[in-house]
């Protein structure tokens, strides 16, 4: 049975209008990470059958994150100066990548394009962490290709 720290994601974080992705592990501050594929049914009956039959017609994918703040880390201060400078219309790359898949260096990974869209930027209680939640919404389709571990790079499927 596959754990969750054997599924990770990488973020390019690479300031706007640098041409060369800067891929760093989502992990520092991340406390959750949920994937939601919010599927999009339809329900048909067809002459000869007795019951209706559902089919996914689509989907609206996301993730869901909560965070604590740590400003030393690339991931954690994106998503912070997003929600906190309240910026609108921003996206990234992000990867997942299955580690049990590991051969010869490489893993099955899947690249998408998500919009950060936050809804806390700096709550918490008096002394504590500060919080950060909100989610990425996906913008168009997966990718699917292999990640190379020891170049943390990402390549696409022929």
């Amino acid at each position: 049975m596959e754990k969750r720290y054997d599924r990770i994601h990488y973020m390019d974080t690479r300031a706007v209008g640098d041409p060369v992705a800067v891929w760093k592990l989502i992990n520092e501050g991340i406390v959750s990470f949920d994937d939601d594929l919010s599927p999009k049914t339809e329900t048909k009956q067809f002459i000869a059958d007795k019951s209706e039959r559902e089919f996914v017609s689509s989907y609206k994918p996301s993730f869901k994150y909560s965070a604590e703040l740590d400003h030393t880390d690339p991931v954690s201060e994106k998503l912070y100066e997003v929600g906190a400078d309240q910026k609108v219309g921003v996206s990234c790359d992000i990867v997942t990548i299955d580690l049990w898949t590991l051969a010869a260096g490489t893993c099955t990974a899947r690249k998408g394009n998500y919009n950060l869209i936050p809804s806390k930027a700096g709550s918490g209680e008096a002394g504590g962490a500060l919080k950060m939640e909100g989610t990425l919404t996906q913008s168009g389709d997966l990718i699917k290709g292999t990640w190379t571990v020891a170049t943390s790079t990402f390549t696409p499927a022929v």
